[in-house]
């Protein structure tokens, strides 16, 4: 829970720009944190973690590019 907490805080500065979401930004952040524990867990290493960071930082951008010019 600690790590899912510590991984959710840097995402709050987001609420400052956009409050609307708040449900997103206070959801999506800890599930993502205790999925990224898990993995670190069952694989022993920080990769597998890594890479879904990852692929959801690309799938937001993409999301947030679509969104404006559509």
């Amino acid at each position: 829970m600690i790590q899912a907490v510590t991984f959710t805080l840097p995402h709050l500065p987001v609420l400052t720009v956009e409050p609307s979401l708040w449900p997103l930004v206070t959801v999506l952040p800890p599930a993502f944190g205790l999925m990224a524990g898990w993995l670190r867990l069952t694989s022993g290493s920080i990769f597998p973690g890594w890479i879904v960071h990852g692929l959801a930082n690309v799938a937001t951008a993409v999301v947030a590019m679509v969104g404006t010019t559509g």
